[in-house]
């Protein structure tokens, strides 16, 4: 690394941490205590690794009305590695079976994805080693791409699977600020 993007990554890491101590303001980026950099787009939040030097996560929470967990209900990770890369797709869903059944997907009520579990998703991470429980990857990264341009154009991203044998289970994502989230991931990855 050049001494003087060394030291620009440095004095940016010094001025986030004067701002850590004022709340975290919509778009105003920040330091958390777990080695991370964050900030809020709208309805999402990202977080980028190794103080803004590592990869990125765009993420969603849906918490439930009498939701008592740390991360939710349901959970939408959309994953960037490098700037301009492949994004991963992840959707968490507290009590979800293994695998979800068909999956609907579909941005302001126009369905842009049908999904069947092992060709379509899959409980395995891209690492192919580790299996999430009630999480779901979906595997073609063409598939991961048109969902996400669906998304940067739509206002609610509805997820619908097969719950249990009577039960179809609906979940409503916000796409408000998901646009500038994954713009600034992309600037980030790019530093």
């Amino acid at each position: 690394m050049s001494s003087m993007k060394f030291l620009r990554r440095m004095l940016f890491g010094i001025l986030l941490c004067f701002s850590t101590s004022v709340a975290a303001h919509d778009r105003q980026p920040f330091l958390h205590e777990f080695g991370e950099l964050r900030v809020y787009f709208s309805d999402w939040l990202v977080v980028c690794d190794d103080w803004g030097n590592g990869s990125c996560r765009a993420v969603y929470y849906v918490l439930g009305d009498d939701d008592t967990t740390f991360f939710g209900e349901s959970v939408l990770r959309l994953h960037q590695a490098s700037a301009g890369g492949p994004i991963e797709f992840e959707f968490y869903d507290q009590g979800a079976p293994d695998p979800m059944g068909l999956m609907f997907m579909d941005v302001d009520g126009h369905q842009i994805a049908s999904l069947s579990p092992r060709t379509d998703y899959s409980a395995y991470m891209a690492n192919g080693q580790s299996s999430v429980m009630e999480t779901i990857q979906i595997n073609s990264p063409r598939n991961v791409a048109r969902v996400v341009s669906e998304m940067k154009a739509g206002r609610w991203l509805t997820i619908n699977y097969q719950r249990t044998s009577d039960e179809r289970k609906e979940v409503a994502i916000s796409l408000r600020g998901i646009s500038a989230a994954l713009r600034f991931m992309d600037r980030q990855l790019g530093k």
